[in-house]
């Protein structure tokens, strides 16, 4: 088994020559430290619209309790969106 190496693709646009240079060590690690960053803003774009999701969610029991027609039912699904609210945020602030 060999070694696999990162390369990025240069053109020469006078000669019409295309060409693959090995990445160094740095050009390495700045490419592995996007991709990571890419993938911390995708989850925390994810994060954003279930805490979203979550809000709506709690707009109908928040009424009920409000109106003081709310039932068990109501808090329990009150206390569950924020126990899911609470650990999405702090994975949000984590990131």
């Amino acid at each position: 088994m060999g070694v696999t190496t990162m390369h990025r693709t240069e053109s020469d646009v006078t000669s019409g020559l295309v060409r693959e240079i090995a990445l160094t060590p740095d050009e390495i690690a700045e490419s592995a430290a996007r991709a990571a960053q890419q993938v911390r803003t995708a989850r925390a774009d994810d994060i954003s619209w279930r805490l979203l999701e979550i809000d709506r969610a709690a707009i109908r029991p928040l009424r009920a309790i409000a109106a003081g027609t709310g039932t068990g039912d109501d808090m329990a699904k009150l206390s569950a969106l924020e126990t899911e609210a609470e650990a999405l945020r702090a994975e949000l602030a984590a990131l």
